[in-house]
């Protein structure tokens, strides 16, 4: 994307960068599909307009014929079949930013079905979030075999090391916990931003 504004030429005092796609809504009281970043997001050396996928070119269900990829980011910013980019020199003010598809604007973007929150943003970046695929909740282990999941303390480091090359990716952590007397136990997965808060979710076992 930073090429596509950098051929365009890009003036002083641009501040947003708006996205349309072929798509129309049914009904013509709906708003147009039309999403925004900011100017130096859209400068993000991972924000790209994709024209394939897996080498070919790019399937009609995934956005033919270019999509714009804004990687860490809700899929409602990734605009299918793109054909309109405009450079704004004011914030864009369009009904999905400014209307819809809104958050608290918290560190963790929650609020209370009966407390809706006053302060919002337009929905960004992806929660971090870290779960327990195996074993599901309530599952039985027999006592002192060994039951495959996710190990904090087996595989934490390891994992933590190849963020460093797998950013904006599921991160798969397996290791192994062996109990000797049969018990209830409880297995917590955690996962931390960087700068952040953990997020925890935790299942009986």
């Amino acid at each position: 994307m930073a090429d596509l504004l950098d051929k365009a030429g890009v003036k002083s005092g641009a501040v947003d960068v708006s996205f349309q796609g072929l798509d129309r809504p049914v009904l013509p009281q709906t708003p147009a599909f039309i999403k925004s970043l900011k100017l130096e997001k859209a400068r993000d050396k991972d924000v790209i307009v994709a024209y394939a996928m897996n080498d070919q070119p790019m399937p009609m269900l995934n956005g033919f014929p270019i999509r714009l990829i804004v990687p860490g980011w809700y899929a409602t910013y990734w605009v299918k079949s793109l054909n309109e980019i405009n450079v704004l020199n004011e914030p864009f003010k369009g009904f999905w930013m400014d209307k819809a598809y809104r958050i608290a604007n918290n560190p963790h973007a929650s609020e209370q079905p009966d407390k809706l929150a006053a302060d919002t943003v337009p929905i960004n970046t992806m929660t971090v979030r870290s779960l327990i695929v195996s074993p599901e909740s309530g599952d039985h282990v027999p006592a002192g075999k060994s039951g495959r999941s996710p190990g904090r303390r087996v595989r934490w480091r390891q994992g933590h090391r190849q963020s460093r090359n797998l950013r904006r990716r599921w991160k798969h952590l397996e290791g192994r916990e062996s109990r000797p007397q049969l018990a209830r136990q409880l297995f917590v997965a955690s996962a931390f931003a960087t700068p952040g808060l953990p997020l925890r979710l935790g299942r009986p076992g």
